[in-house]
């Protein structure tokens, strides 16, 4: 039988009405080496409370190789932005190039020219709240002469002045013993973001494309990241992972044949699983309130309602539920 998480009906009408409790802004999708040239193709995307202000926050890129690792590479002021009625905001460095599948109209686009463009190699990307007191091209991990290779722990007091709201960090195959990732540097503090090296299904080291964070299962919030390689990465797309290259994704109950990259996107949801599929309210009875339960994810388009799991909802999978339904638990 198939095994998906069911969120409770309140949940789902809590949401539809938009009461959701507030949360901080997060880092939603990175997609830093598209194949080809990167040049228009890349993309930034943050989320938050729909219409919010980001208005004193900024996002950064941390070189990880040396030398010079530790030297802000990037330092954008996102100030006069805000996230779009979805809670996206999307930030393009050619937003007339358009990705498939196209973001969705209520996420908010602004263009910001990555000049240059991110690095392909190890880098730490993170979003911070505050006045920093450091500065674009500062080197924050200073080692000794002659070779001035730091040592992966950035320099007493050099990041300052701001609150660190989200990281993430990772190294690629080619990089040395002296390249970093900074997501779990103490003065930015997040290890679940720290992914180091990523390994393939044979254990070998390969080059990341694209990050994302999952959403967690009620969808209200980040949950896990996930990514890795594209097996189809030629702008504009439509793009797809190579699944001997990735990482969080089917950890996160998802099928990388429909997680598939969706820029200005909302992410999907995490699912869990229970052994009950039907019983959509979990209140350990299926009765006539499943109905009605399947009904709303299906309205609001929920993975849940994806009883076939074809990646598109339609009458197949209300003709899916009913079967499960019959069978019973």
């Amino acid at each position: 039988m198939k095994t998906m998480h069911a969120l409770s009906l309140t949940a789902a009408i809590l949401g539809l009405a938009g009461t959701a409790s507030a949360i901080d802004p997060y880092i939603s999708e990175l997609f830093w080496n598209p194949g080809g040239t990167d040049q228009g193709w890349e993309r930034i995307e943050l989320a938050g409370d729909p219409g919010a202000s980001l208005d004193g926050y900024w996002f950064v890129v941390m070189e990880g190789e040396n030398v010079p690792a530790g030297s802000i590479d990037l330092l954008i002021d996102l100030s006069g932005f805000t996230f779009g009625s979805n809670g996206l905001l999307l930030i393009a460095d050619d937003p007339a190039n358009v990705l498939d599948p196209a973001p969705d109209p209520a996420t908010n686009i602004v263009t910001f020219d990555f000049n240059p463009d991110i690095e392909n190699g190890a880098n730490t990307f993170i979003l911070v709240k505050g006045t920093p007191t450091f500065a674009l091209g500062q080197d924050l991990d200073v080692g000794p002469e002659p070779t001035f290779i730091g040592d992966g722990v950035l320099d007493e007091g050099t990041f300052g002045g701001v609150t660190v709201l989200d990281a993430v960090g990772w190294i690629d195959s080619a990089s040395s013993a002296v390249d970093y990732d900074y997501a779990n540097d103490p003065q930015i503090g997040f290890p679940n973001g720290a992914l180091g090296k990523l390994l393939d299904t044979s254990g070998n080291a390969y080059n990341a494309q694209l990050f994302f964070r999952v959403r967690t299962e009620d969808c209200s919030g980040p949950a896990n990241w996930a990514g890795g390689f594209l097996s189809s990465d030629t702008p504009p797309g439509p793009f797809a992972w190579d699944e001997t290259r990735i990482f969080g994704i089917t950890e996160a109950g998802l099928d990388p044949l429909t997680a598939l990259p969706s820029l200005g996107v909302l992410n999907p949801c995490a699912i869990g699983s229970t052994a009950c599929y039907p019983d959509c309210d979990l209140s350990g009875t299926l009765n006539i309130d499943d109905f009605i339960c399947f009904q709303t994810f299906f309205a609001i388009g929920d993975p849940y309602a994806d009883c076939d799991a074809s990646g598109n909802l339609n009458i197949d999978d209300f003709i899916c539920f009913q079967t499960f339904y019959a069978i019973g638990c």
